[in-house]
């Protein structure tokens, strides 16, 4: 299973014939996956991923994960992905665990000792992506966007520039609220400065809901053991009735590059 991709070129097409790719995107780098034919793209979506797996309509053999250590009761945070990895972890025939002690722990759903079949211990660097300072053409764009914002709405963020820059041009809102597929370093800051309090959001209250945490080491010692942040799975990040009871949704999005037909 191919998540959101980012920069990675971990995933090639010259890799499909010995892997069968699955994913529930053929945004970015996977849509060249899809034009080989090698890239198999779920119809639902992806607040079903969690229930489909629970379900075993498409089953998870072998689940890898990067966890941090196990809190004082052995239990493991999802750190900085949940998705729809919670549901597969319970679900797989294997799980296998590099616990690092770089990654943060974070609230949400937990793993006990029992559902993580190997462990390995590693104290490696994590993966860091920060977005390129934004243009004069992105910066009009963010602008423009935060003026049709009101104070006390909740935010759903995209991938991308875009979304990050707007983060930026809304420190002079307040009351803002996140409930999102994934967080920033623009989310970050706004928590910081006290313009994300989620005291408006009609559900959640005090605490910002996201799925992927994906950012800078700042962000990532930020959310450690961060009680304002929670990591949940996609059945609850994107499910319709949820984000009907959330107050004033503004979902920040760019759209993305289609793809054309596998040949």
């Amino acid at each position: 299973m191919v998540g959101i991709p980012t920069r990675s070129t971990s995933l090639r097409a010259e890799h499909g014939d010995a892997i069968e790719f699955v994913s529930y995107t053929g945004a970015a780098v996977n849509g060249e996956l899809h034009r080989q034919g090698d890239l198999e793209i779920l119809p639902c979506h992806y607040s079903q991923l969690p229930k489909l797996l629970e379900q075993g309509r498409y089953a998870a053999d072998v689940v890898l994960l990067q966890l941090p250590p196990p809190n004082a009761t052995g239990s493991y945070s999802l750190g900085l992905a949940n998705d729809y990895l919670y549901t597969a972890a319970k679900r797989a025939r294997t799980v296998v665990a590099e616990v690092n002690e770089a990654v943060p722990f974070t609230f949400g759903p937990t793993l006990d000792s029992d559902d993580v079949d190997i462990v390995t211990c590693s104290s490696a660097a994590l993966s860091v992506l920060v977005h390129d300072i934004p243009g004069d053409r992105e910066r009009l764009i963010a602008d423009h966007i935060a003026g049709l914002i009101h104070d006390g709405a909740t935010l759903q963020l995209g991938v991308g520039q875009l979304p990050d820059a707007v983060m930026s041009a809304l420190v002079g809102h307040r009351r803002l609220g996140i409930h999102s597929g994934l967080i920033t370093d623009g989310v970050m800051r706004l928590m910081q400065s006290g313009v994300v309090d989620n005291s408006a959001k009609g559900i959640d209250r005090g605490v910002s809901v996201t799925g992927l945490i994906v950012g800078s080491q700042e962000l990532f010692d930020f959310v450690d053991n961060n009680p304002e942040i929670a990591v949940r799975e996609t059945q609850y990040t994107h499910d319709p009735e949820v984000l009907a009871s959330v107050n004033q949704l503004t979902s920040i999005t760019p759209r993305s590059k289609s793809i054309s037909p596998a040949k």
